[in-house]
């Protein structure tokens, strides 16, 4: 289970997540999207991409940098738990 609390303020846009597998969906408040990528198996073919849309609230100053987080949750060992874990800046 792939979870992702947006930076506050913004919100998923309406049709504005897309996953290379699995399923995503946000929350009712889309301030969270949360993906179910079933059982994934260790090294080649395990990657998954997920791409999230967001209105940015009104007022937001031109140059504001945003960092969103995503993390990976699984009940199996993981041997590198720190890839479980991916940010992206903008």
């Amino acid at each position: 289970m792939l979870g992702d609390a947006l930076p506050d303020g913004l919100l998923v846009l309406p049709d504005g997540i897309s996953s290379s597998a699995g399923s995503c969906v946000a929350n009712t408040a889309r301030t969270r999207v949360d993906c179910d990528f079933g059982t994934l198996q260790p090294g080649v073919g395990s990657q998954r991409t997920v791409v999230v849309r967001a209105l940015i609230p009104v007022g937001t100053a031109d140059g504001t940098s945003l960092t969103n987080t995503a993390t990976l949750a699984s009940p199996t060992p993981d041997p590198t738990p720190a890839d479980r874990t991916a940010s992206a800046t903008s």
